[in-house]
């Protein structure tokens, strides 16, 4: 994809003074940088025209990377502060003044240093089994469908809001008349529990941007899902094997409360 397929209107953001910040950080990383990487996270996303800001950028580097000695080798740089072992961007002098506050300072963004994602996926794995493309600069990102299939995945690892995954993704995906792809859906599977859970967090319309851009296609076969999975898939109501984003659950009864009260013992995968 081009750059200028990728350019974004920063301008037109809720926050384009901390948008154009956070591009000029992912600019950074192209001449600082000694390895080779693919961006993630919410950074990623950015450059597909996500308006939602981030604290942080995550890069994705080989699996034989020497966390350690890249980070030192990048603390050694003025771009960067290490502090407590964690990396950050130095405010650079050259960062794009606010013209409603022109005092404002851009708020600190960290880096994290990355040899797998959820479900322990490499960089490696990526290159040669996912599908990647390179945007602005040169950087390599993961496709959209990807960046969601991520997002879905790591739902349950980190405190992170159903609504934050809708912006990050789903939302340029919707804009471009995106969907889901075959490929894309065979990377990471998720049960159908979880998906029902994400979508427990969404109102309304955000249930019908994630069903558009076809997050069921995510889902593993009911029958692999686990027993605790389908268990408490069914305990909520919902019919075993139905899509969860199209489910209508039925009414519990007082034993079927009862039994999801257990659900915080179990892992839900």
């Amino acid at each position: 994809m081009s750059s200028q397929a990728m350019k974004i209107d920063v301008d037109g953001s809720r926050d384009g003074f901390e948008l154009g910040y956070l591009r000029t950080c992912i600019s950074v990383l192209t001449t600082t940088v000694p390895c080779p990487y693919i961006l993630v996270g919410g950074g990623s996303v950015i450059l597909y025209g996500s308006m939602r800001c981030t604290n942080d950028l995550g890069i994705l580097v080989p699996e034989t990377t020497d966390i350690g000695a890249l980070t030192e080798a990048l603390a050694a740089i003025d771009a960067f502060t290490l502090a407590a072992g964690a990396l950050s961007f130095t405010t650079p002098a050259f960062y794009t003044p606010d013209p409603i506050n022109p005092d404002r300072k851009p708020s600190p963004v960290g880096l994290d240093l990355l040899r797998h994602v959820p479900h322990q996926a490499t960089y490696e794995e990526y290159i040669s089994k996912y599908m990647h493309m390179v945007a602005t600069d040169n950087t390599k990102v993961m496709t959209l469908p990807i960046a969601l299939d991520r997002k879905l995945a790591c739902r349950y690892k980190r405190q992170e809001d159903a609504n934050g995954i809708r912006k990050e993704a789903s939302d340029p995906m919707l804009a471009r008349g995106m969907i889901v792809d075959d490929e894309s859906a065979k990377a990471v599977k998720i049960s159908h529990y979880n998906l029902l859970l994400l979508g427990f967090n969404c109102n309304e319309e955000e249930v019908d941007v994630l069903r558009r851009v076809g997050c069921s296609k995510f889902l593993r076969p009911y029958e692999e899902d686990t027993n605790d999975q389908r268990e408490f898939y069914e305990i909520e109501g919902a019919e075993a094997g139905s899509d969860p984003l199209a489910v209508e659950l039925k009414e519990l009864t007082d034993e079927d409360d009862e039994k999801g009260e257990e659900e915080e013992e179990h892992d839900t995968g």
